[in-house]
């Protein structure tokens, strides 16, 4: 070997060893799913007790519930040797749910602006808990520095219970996996023509009428959740950091209510009876705003979606209605797809004056309603034009195209299980 290549031999020797004792190398192998914004491995190891996390502070009791939920049963839960973590909100101008967290020798801290920044922090460490080693009975994580904070503020996922109702264990199982890859909005999908999935106390026929059948079945049982199931499910989402959003679907995906209440349908066409609330009778609007008065009382987020997609299905049933004759008339409205905005715009308004904001798929761009209190859903991938409108008017806008974010779900009848999630 010459003495040049000895030489640059050494160099590159050194640079390698530079690159692994500064954690270049190794925080591209941690297993953390979404991976955090900034990762620093630092020289050594972290080993900590595997028992549960505990804290003095004891307003961040509720925060870690979660994580030992998710490691420790009940019982392993009172072991005697309680694993200290040091749990800090700071002053910071930091995005929303942005943390840091540092792992030491034998003890992890974990610094945020907010409650969400520490339930976030909480999440990745969980997740290296998860892939630790073991040494006599303990736990090795890596000696680690990471900064992170979320690159999206909406992180969601839908659940379809009208057309397949799941239930309370399941719709908690999956808040579970949620937290666990730190998403925060769940959109709870509890009508649409194939079933009400929620009880209204002034319309209890909504729930045991329209609460029959399923997308399979149409002569299925009775299935909904009470109002007491709501309020444990919308707790139990809180302590995770996660939001619940109800979609009460209107004008068009009403048949299951419209069955409950005739007297509020639309009418009917072949393949789509009953498919819309009829947009033209105040008796309609005042129904509608009674099962809202309900709604926000159950869940806090202060939105409610509206829904406002497909109406055009059952629309041609409004053709022969006198009632929508006459608001055509009366309102100087030229065709169908007029009617349906009114409708949409009627509801907002109505929705919005009552202290909520609204949210709409990306059929409702066209109703103008008011964009500082109105989300829009872009579903339709094969409409960009819509998604355009819907930014150049200045909404704020959820991206969930139906391809491929949820037609493969829907197609498999799967979703994804994370890792050592808590059943």
């Amino acid at each position: 070997m010459t003495p040049l290549y000895k030489s640059r031999f050494k160099i590159i020797s050194n640079l390698f060893v530079l690159l692994l004792s500064s954690g270049y190398l190794k925080s591209q192998k941690l297993n953390l799913i979404p991976y955090p914004k900034d990762v620093v491995v630092l020289k050594g190891k972290c080993v900590l007790y595997n028992s549960p996390l505990s804290t003095t502070n004891g307003q961040f009791s509720e925060r870690l519930e979660y994580f030992n939920s998710a490691l420790f049963s009940n019982e392993n839960k009172k072991a005697s040797q309680q694993q200290m973590i040091d749990l800090k909100i700071i002053s910071s101008p930091g995005i929303v749910g942005s943390y840091e967290l540092e792992t030491f020798q034998n003890a992890v801290r974990i610094k945020a602006s907010d409650s969400a920044g520490l339930f976030n922090g909480l999440v990745t460490l969980l997740q290296l808990y998860k892939s630790a080693d073991t040494l006599n009975g303990k736990l090795v994580l890596p000696r680690i520095l990471i900064h992170d904070q979320p690159r999206f503020a909406w992180r969601g996922f839908m659940l379809d219970e009208s057309r397949h109702f799941f239930g309370k264990k399941e719709v908690e199982k999956i808040l579970n996996w949620m937290a666990f890859y730190k998403l925060n909005r769940f959109h709870w999908h509890l009508t649409d023509s194939q079933g009400w999935r929620l009880d209204i106390k002034k319309y209890p026929l909504l729930s045991a009428v329209g609460g029959r059948g399923n997308f399979t079945d149409s002569l299925a049982g009775v299935s909904f959740y009470t109002q007491e199931d709501i309020r444990e499910i919308v707790l139990y989402a809180k302590e995770r950091c996660i939001t619940i959003i109800p979609e009460i679907d209107m004008p068009g995906h009403a048949t299951a209510a419209n069955h409950a209440y005739p007297m509020f349908s639309g009418g009917s066409i072949p393949d789509y009876p009953d498919f819309t609330f009829n947009p033209a009778i105040d008796g309609t609007y005042s129904f509608l705003m009674d099962v809202f008065r309900e709604i926000k009382s159950l869940f806090p987020s202060g939105i409610i979606h509206i829904g406002g997609d497909e109406v055009a299905l059952g629309i041609r049933a409004w053709e022969k209605n006198p009632d929508v004759i006459n608001l055509m008339k009366t309102h100087q409205l030229t065709d169908l797809h007029q009617v349906e905005l009114y409708f949409l715009k009627r509801i907002a308004d109505s929705v919005i004056k009552s202290g909520s904001e609204v949210m709409c798929w990306d059929e409702a761009v066209s109703a103008n309603l008011p964009v500082s209190k109105t989300y829009i859903d872009w579903w339709r991938q094969d409409k960009p034009e819509k998604l355009n409108e819907a930014i150049s008017k200045g909404y704020r806008v959820i991206l969930c195209p139906r391809l491929p974010l949820y037609d493969v779900l829907q197609r498999t009848g799967n979703y994804p299980v994370p890792p050592g999630a808590s059943d």
